[in-house]
Formats: structure tokens, C-alpha cells, sequence
């Protein structure tokens, strides 16, 4: 299974937009979008799922144009884990899982037992069902993401994009959701595709990325080609060193060991 984005244009009426985005993704695969706020991450993952429209270009799965599909032939491919959602009731955990089931259930029926079977599945992929029947708006934030992302997984789309998936989460939240995501890449032998701007979660999940700034596409590749002290500074316009454990690194910011300054 392969994603192959060409030449993907889009443009807002105040005049950001994104210029011959252009990329491909196989199965078992985790690409991040990797980039400063107001780069282009959000728009160019609402473009993919179908939210934004775009100017021109196509976006290919297997060969199919997705551009050419009804939304519940996209849904049946692509699902999205927005950044934030706000609850318009109190939907139980399990209901919002099950609502990954739309695209399959007729709008006049109510969910088949295999639409249910494929929910509870999704809720212990991710080791949530002990939450099943609690409120989704009483759990926490960390907890929420996973819930979102069991939804989607529910959905059965051999893709999944998520925007910002650890936005407004504490260090071990935001750990859990990585540990989750990169669980569903490993085993489930998704196309995931999502934004994030830490350089050091993307070092952690990451198996490719695409760096962007002002929406434009500037290198692609490996983790280890793109995350460069050369390219944070090209980026961010901040000085960052790398501090290595074993096998592991991390970038921290450049600081003066006398001032206390950073550089």
C-alpha cells in the first residue's frame, strides 16, 4: 500500500498557502510533518482528509485518485484525529469509539454486532476498555487522544492522519500517546501520517520526515537525514546541540555555561 501526494496546492483568502507539496508513504510506515506553528501542518492534513479543498494536485492510494471519491469513499480510507474536539454532549467512550463505525452504518439503522465487536477491539488495541462506559469529557487529556485515536482505528482505514496528537498533554501523557501510535504503525501496518513541531517526539515514532516551512516543502527522508542541528536553525532560527545516550539522542538548546544564556 502506498500514498503518493503530487503537486498539492492550496491557497486562503489571506494569501498563506501551500505550494507543489509533493510525497509518498508506504505501509508500516510513520511520517511526520515536521515544522514551526503556522508552517502549514494543519492545512496540509485537512487538505488529505477532504476538510479543505484543494486548488490542484492529486493525492493516489494504490492508484486510486481520492480527489475523485465521494467523502464516504474517503472516510473508508483516510481517518482524522483532529488536534482538539470539544464534546457536543456527554457521549460515553464507547460511543465515540462507535462512531468511527459511520462510514459502514446505514444513516436510518443502528450499529451492527461487528460494528460493536470492531469498537471493543479498537478500545484494547489501545488498553482503554476499562474506560468504556465513562464519561469522554471526565477523562483526562492523555486519555481523550487515545480515545480519538481508538475511534479512527475503529474506523479501519489503512491510513490515519493526526494533527498535533500530543498538543496540551503532560510529558507522560504525551509518551503514552507515542507509545500508542507507534504500537498501531508497528502492528496494525498502518500509513500513519501526522504534525509536530518537537523535534525529539519526532525522533522518538518517527520513520520519515517531511520538514516544512512557510507552506512550502523544505527536505525530506529518514529521521536521520532531516534531524540536523542545520536544519532547527534553518527552522526555528535557534542554535541546538546534540546529546546522545547510548544510541539515543536529543536536541536541547545551545546555552553559554557561565551566563546561563542560550545562544
Amino acid at each position: 500500500m502506498t500514498l503518493q501526494v503530487q503537486d498539492l496546492n492550496f491557497s486562503y483568502e489571506n494569501g498563506f498557502s501551500l505550494k507543489d507539496i509533493s510525497f509518498s508513504a508506504d505501509a508500516g510506515q510513520l511520517c511526520a510533518f515536521f515544522g514551526p506553528n503556522a508552517c502549514g501542518k494543519t492545512t496540509l492534513i485537512k487538505c488529505l482528509c477532504d476538510i479543505f479543498k484543494m486548488r490542484s494536485g492529486s493525492i493516489l492510494f494504490n492508484d486510486v485518485d481520492l480527489t475523485k471519491l465521494k467523502s464516504t469513499g474517503v472516510s473508508k480510507i483516510l481517518s482524522y484525529v483532529p488536534q482538539i474536539h470539544e464534546a457536543s454532549f456527554s457521549y460515553s467512550v464507547m460511543e465515540m469509539v462507535l462512531m468511527g463505525r459511520n462510514p459502514y452504518v446505514n444513516h436510518f439503522s443502528t450499529p451492527r454486532k461487528s460494528d460493536l465487536n470492531k469498537s471493543e477491539n479498537a478500545l484494547a488495541t489501545l488498553n482503554l476498555q476499562h474506560l468504556r462506559n465513562e464519561s469522554f469529557t471526565e477523562i483526562s487529556g492523555g486519555q481523550q487522544k487515545l480515545v480519538l485515536i481508538a475511534r479512527a482505528l475503529a474506523q479501519e482505514t489503512p491510513i490515519m492522519l493526526l494533527d498535533e496528537p500530543t498538543a496540551h498533554l503532560d510529558f507522560k501523557n504525551k509518551l503514552l500517546v507515542l507509545k500508542g501510535i507507534k504500537k498501531l504503525v508497528k502492528e496494525q501496518g498502518l500509513i500513519v501520517l501526522m504534525s509536530l513541531h518537537d523535534p525529539n517526539e519526532v525522533l522518538l515514532v518517527a520513520d520519515q520526515v517531511i520538514m516544512m516551512n512557510n507552506g512550502k516543502i523544505i527536505s525530506q527522508g529518514t529521521t536521520e537525514q532531516i534531524l540536523t542541528v542545520e536544519n532547527i536553525k534553518a527552522i526555528y532560527d535557534v542554535d541546538a546541540e546534540i546529546w546522545r545516550s547510548g544510541t539515543k539522542k536529543v536536541f536541547v538548546p545551545s546555552m553559554n555555561l557561565e551566563t546561563g544564556d542560550f545562544t
